[in-house]
């Protein structure tokens, strides 16, 4: 599901983890910028789900209608 996140550490950057107090900041930025991401996208699941599963129902229903 989150595989589309470019996760900072995935790709190799200049940005010396050692480096001067610039580097860190930067780091620590793109960091809460994808945790923020990994929430909101997160917040989405239940969603996401609750729509999968209608659509399901609704597949099964057209497959097997009810017969009277």
């Amino acid at each position: 599901m989150i595989d589309h996140l470019d996760f900072p550490w995935s790709v190799p950057e200049r940005c010396n983890l050692n480096g001067d107090e610039t580097d860190k900041e930067i780091r620590e930025e793109k960091l809460r910028l994808l945790f923020r991401q990994i929430n909101s996208e997160s917040r989405l699941l239940p969603k996401l789900d609750a729509e999968l599963q209608l659509l399901k129902h609704k597949n099964v229903d057209k497959r097997y209608p009810k017969r009277h």
